[in-house]
């Protein structure tokens, strides 16, 4: 009976012990009314990618490595990460834009970028 009550908190208690995936990111709403959709729509995404890229560098380097690829940042350097970009529910009602973006990134290039900094 120990045992099966031990196996059943285990179950229970593992989920907090399940790993998460570092380089995951999550969708963005963005809403904005403008005549220039288009070009204000790049410059939205462009701030997400930067944004997203730079919540995946917090959580897997320490601060001081950290800084050092934060000098380093460019939209160029970003943009050779970036694997994919999923827009959904866009929608453009006259002069409005609504829509979910998320920005994926190539896992390996990261992990060479930093292997070849030495982090």
């Amino acid at each position: 009976m120990k045992y099966i009550f031990l196996i059943i908190l285990l179950f229970i208690s593992s989920k907090n012990l399940y790993a998460y995936d570092l380089f995951e990111t999550s969708f963005y709403d963005i809403q904005f009314s403008s005549q220039n959709i288009d070009n204000d729509k790049s410059k939205e995404i462009k701030k997400i990618k930067i944004k997203s890229l730079l919540k995946i560098l917090e959580k897997s380097l320490n601060k001081d490595n950290f800084n050092e690829i934060y000098k380093d940042l460019s939209v160029d350097l970003v943009n050779s990460f970036i694997k994919n970009i999923i827009i959904e529910d866009e929608k453009i009602i006259n002069d409005k834009y609504t829509s979910k973006i998320k920005i994926n990134f190539n896992k390996q290039k990261i992990i060479h970028y930093l292997r070849g900094k030495k982090i």
